[in-house]
């Protein structure tokens, strides 16, 4: 079957400027790996196939992707980027247009993809390829053009001689579209330099046989970028947060100091929602609407319901409900579940555990391996001792109970509905309903049964 339009990204780069054990595609910007990022902006392209060029042994890049519609290709020898390219050969031969980019310009923009296709197409084009103006061009392939300013050739930096041709500021970005039938009989006509097969040769070839060669320019330089060492990758992490910020901020994100605010691309902010200073939301959470979130707060792969506010806390893998207030300097972590009007105060921590509806923890508690219900006082000091030195055992506390402070619950426990714990007590036993349990070890006495 043939295809009109495929993608193939060069991803077989080890990366060793980056000095560093990960391969290059996985380093992360803005929580996210660089190959992941440019694979979701193709999905938004006119592209209707996907195939990725990765190194040996590299399993774990199958498996982070994880994804049966995207096919990958193993380049045996690193020989460089047509080397890398001819290993998708057949590929290249099944389809109609062939779109070619490596997975270090990870910031390259699905407006900006879809514009060079439109040109290609409408062009009748052989090649056609994006650029960029560069002040220092340092380290870039120059774009050589004629005297009626047609591209001849790419010069790699490392290959110039020619002062003229060094000071020349108009830059190869990386990323081309191929009439995929002329790349298929052409691509192995490259000759290796220094045991490398360049892929920017191909563009001597098209010259030379006075083909098509049209170009786009780059808006924006630093959709461009590309990541060869930790410094351009901090540049990146720096581009793609300002981006996103700004985007929020167009769709009415009220971000105080977009300066001290990060954000990872995969998490969602909602209508209406502030986000105060040296706020950090990573991974793949999602903020409600007109939720304030900060400052100085943390949340990662967390949900926070509508009309919520987090201030100087960490939320870790939790889902906190509508209308709760939490901190400061609370930690809430471990897949637990806050549910609606919701008060956690200062210096409380809450793991594994489910918080009821209406439930009050207002300072200076642990609460781990718990389900707690409605209406639930928990006094100052309060503990659940869940770990027994071998297993992590459950702490149940019911509906309307009030628990008194610096109250030690030694889980496994039940206390019923509307019970209540004496301040100081050391809870081993299950609390009926409706009963006070006092005392260390505490006693349960009916709550009728006290005296007035």
């Amino acid at each position: 079957m043939v295809q009109s339009n495929i993608a193939i990204i060069l991803a077989a780069g080890m990366g060793t400027r980056m000095k560093s054990n990960t391969l290059k595609p996985l380093h992360k910007i803005c929580g996210k790996e660089m190959l992941r990022i440019l694979i979701s902006t193709l999905n938004k392209t006119k592209v209707e196939k996907i195939y990725v060029i990765i190194p040996p042994k590299a399993d774990h890049i199958i498996s982070l992707i994880n994804n049966k519609n995207i096919e990958f290709i193993e380049q045996s020898n690193p020989n460089g980027t047509c080397g890398a390219l001819i290993q998708a050969k057949e590929q290249i031969k099944n389809s109609e247009n062939t779109l070619v980019l490596y997975a270090d310009v990870p910031l390259i923009k699905e407006s900006t993809i879809n514009s060079l296709f439109n040109k290609h197409v409408k062009s009748k084009s052989e090649i056609s390829l994006i650029t960029s103006y560069k002040e220092n061009p340092k380290g870039f392939g120059r774009i050589i053009r004629s005297n009626n300013k047609s591209i001849t050739a790419i010069e790699e930096d490392k290959n110039i001689k020619n002062t003229i041709k060094k000071n020349i500021k108009e830059i190869n970005v990386g990323v081309y579209y191929f009439k995929s039938q002329w790349l298929y009989h052409n691509i192995s006509k490259i000759k290796p330099y220094n045991n490398e097969f360049l892929l920017t040769d191909i563009i001597n070839i098209a010259n030379i046989e006075s083909k098509l060669i049209t170009s786009i320019i780059l808006d924006d330089l630093n959709e461009g970028i590309g990541i060869n060492t930790m410094l351009d990758l901090s540049r990146a992490n720096e581009i793609l947060r300002k981006r996103l910020l700004e985007n929020l901020m167009l769709k009415g994100i009220n971000i105080i100091d977009p300066k001290s605010v990060y954000i990872d691309i995969d998490s969602v902010v909602r209508n209406n929602a502030i986000l105060l200073p040296n706020t950090h939301i990573s991974g793949k959470s999602i903020i409600g609407n007109y939720s304030e979130i900060g400052p100085n707060t943390t949340i990662t792969n967390s949900i926070i319901g509508e009309n919520s506010s987090i201030k100087n806390s960490i939320i870790t893998e939790s889902k906190i409900g509508k209308y709760c207030t939490i901190g400061p300097y609370s930690l809430i972590r471990d897949k637990s579940k806050i549910l609606n009007n919701v008060h956690i105060g200062n210096n409380c921590e809450i793991k594994n555990s489910k918080i009821g509806n209406g439930t009050k923890s207002s300072h200076f508690s642990y609460i781990g391996d718990a389900d707690i219900g409605a209406n639930v006082n928990i006094g100052a000091g309060t503990v659940t001792c869940n770990f027994d030195g071998t297993y992590k055992n459950k702490t149940i506390i019911a509906d309307e109970c009030f628990i008194g402070s610096s109250t030690m619950l030694v889980a496994p426990i039940k206390l019923g509905k509307n019970s209540k714990t004496g301040a100081g007590s050391v809870i081993t036993k299950d609390v009926p309903p409706n009963y006070i349990a006092m005392g260390i070890p505490a006693k349960s006495k009916k709550i009728s049964d006290r005296k007035k």
